[in-house]
This record gives C-alpha cells, sequence and structure tokens, in this order.
C-alpha cells in the first residue's frame, strides 16, 4: 500500500522541504527551531550542511549580526543554533523595552 500512496524517497522530500523552509522576520525562533529539529532529523547531512541549511532559513536581522560577528560564523550547527538563539532573544527584549518607555514630548 505504501508502495502505491507513500512518498517514494522521504529523504529526498524532507531535504526539499528544508531547501524552502524559512523563519518569518516577525516570527520567534522557537517555531523555526522546532521544525529545522524536526525535519533535520530525517537527514544523515554533515555538520556543514546543517550549518548552511539553518543560516540560510533565519531572518535577515539575525543573519547580519552573525555574519558581521568580530568571531564570524559559527563553525558548529550547536554554536550557530546557540547564537541565534541568543539574538533572537535579545531583540525581542529590545522590542518590549522600547514599548515599556516612556516617550519623550519635546
Amino acid at each position: 500500500m505504501h508502495a502505491y500512496f507513500g512518498i517514494p524517497d522521504i529523504v529526498a522530500e524532507v531535504a526539499h522541504s528544508l531547501d524552502h523552509f524559512h523563519m518569518d522576520s516577525d516570527n520567534q525562533i522557537a517555531t523555526y527551531n522546532v521544525a529545522f529539529l524536526q525535519y533535520s532529523t530525517e537527514l544523515q547531512w554533515t555538520e556543514n550542511t546543517l550549518c548552511h541549511r539553518y543560516y540560510s532559513g533565519l531572518p535577515d536581522r539575525i543573519q547580519n549580526i552573525i555574519f558581521t560577528h568580530e568571531r564570524g560564523k559559527p563553525s558548529t550547527f550547536q554554536t550557530l543554533y546557540s547564537t541565534a538563539v541568543s539574538i533572537n532573544n535579545h531583540f525581542w527584549e529590545q522590542k518590549r523595552e522600547s514599548k515599556r518607555a516612556p516617550h519623550s514630548v519635546l
């Protein structure tokens, strides 16, 4: 039955999905990370490939900070992942703070 109605090559299908997967600029990174990790566990990609795909799917606001970081882009997936989470958390913290800050009147 699976041969007739299932996905013929699940690995190719998952890889294709990750090729077109990205995080919208106004989304939280947790949603992106959960989906990315679900997809990527189906694949046996190298560390470099995982890093490339993960970075490629990040919004510009995160990529730009990673790209201009003094130590350069992280070379391991875990470091890249942690760095992106930290940048994203800082971004949303700044947004919350700016909403709470009193607006000065001139």
